[in-house]
């Protein structure tokens, strides 16, 4: 007799939990090619008056671009890590070097930094970018991290969970009669 394992697993329920924290972003750059990986956390400001932005938390980060962001302040909505953060979702940039689109631009030159792309995870961004000019969003990548991106997708996530937890029960007592 086989035991009863429960109602199949659905595969959509897999992307629930953000892998970021626990991914070694040096492993990911190497795989990746990426030349940096940076986390960038909402904090106040040092600035009396300029409220809270986003800093750059070098020792979650990995890289020389990276490291060279210590002290840096991003508003909301500024450089690719502000507008991901703006809109609580992906942003990417084909070349940060370009002054309109990035702050950051003459750090990103002196690194030889072009494309970048940064996603918003569980309060968090985290920025990924290198050498060569980004055309898109790595889609199956960012697929691959899982995670929610904000309050919103926790909510659903979380009735997808008592959903699934009544589907279950409501199947164990069918089992029974």
């Amino acid at each position: 007799m086989e035991a009863d394992l429960g109602p199949e697993v659905n595969p959509e329920m897999a992307i629930l939990t953000n892998r970021l924290p626990f991914m070694d972003l040096a492993d990911i750059c190497k795989e990746y090619n990426y030349s940096f990986a940076a986390v960038w956390r909402p904090m106040r400001s040092k600035t009396p008056g300029k409220g809270e932005v986003l800093m750059c938390d070098k020792m979650s980060s990995h890289g020389a671009f990276a490291l060279a962001m210590e002290g840096v302040e991003l508003a909301s909505g500024e450089g690719v890590p502000g507008r991901c953060f703006a809109a609580r979702d992906v942003d990417h940039c084909q070349s940060i070097q370009n002054a309109s689109l990035d702050p950051r631009h003459e750090v990103a030159q002196e690194h030889g930094v072009r494309g970048a792309f940064a996603i918003f995870r569980d309060g968090a961004v985290y920025e990924f970018g290198g050498s060569p000019p980004m055309e898109s969003a790595p889609e199956e990548f960012i697929a691959g991290i899982g995670g929610s991106t904000g309050v919103a997708s926790a909510a659903k996530a979380v009735q997808a969970i008592v959903r699934l937890g009544s589907m279950a029960k409501a199947t164990k007592a069918a089992k029974a009669q």
